[in-house]
């Protein structure tokens, strides 16, 4: 664990800042806490999973560099709609939130060659994950799917395509 009970307001100062690893904090509102968050506009690497977060802050939407995105530990059962402004994301991890059907929005990602979404309480998918062609890495372990003869077929779509799947 970690002992921190505040992010420590010079870590937004560091504007040439590339990755930060803020997950698993006994902080009480990250939310509040990371309100800076978008003075680090060449942040290109975000942890925030393990936070007990309940929604997604809005400021890390602004942050236009992102690639890589952890928000998985967390109690969120929504992504915000405009999460498609991070449209260089390559890797998105948001496994064991609680997530009982994937946001249609993660499909608009058409870069994204990884991504978790382990542990939750998922029953299908939809027809947009074949839009992920980029994917070479999904995992699906730990859900309730139950695929219909269709789902399967886009999941050999795609393995077919390259793509290492996990369920």
């Amino acid at each position: 664990g970690n002992d921190l009970k505040a992010i420590p307001e010079y870590i937004f100062e560091f504007v040439d800042l590339i990755e930060l690893s803020i997950n698993k904090l006994k902080i009480p509102d990250i939310s509040n806490a990371i309100g800076n968050i978008t003075n680090l506009k060449k942040l290109v690497y975000l942890d925030v999973s393990g936070n007990s977060l309940t929604e997604l802050p809005k400021e890390i939407l602004n942050l236009r560099e992102l690639k890589t995105l952890k928000v998985g530990e967390n109690n969120l059962s929504k992504l915000p709609k405009n999460i498609k402004n991070l449209i260089n994301l390559t890797s998105l991890s948001i496994n064991d939130t609680g997530f009982k059907v994937l946001p249609p929005e993660i499909c608009l990602f058409i870069n994204l060659t990884e991504l978790n979404l382990s542990q939750n309480f998922l029953k299908e998918l939809p027809r947009e994950i074949i839009q992920l062609k980029k994917l070479k890495m999904l995992d699906l372990s730990i859900n309730d799917l139950i695929l219909t003869d269709e789902q399967n077929r886009w999941i050999d779509y795609l393995i077919k395509n390259g793509c290492n799947v996990k369920y």
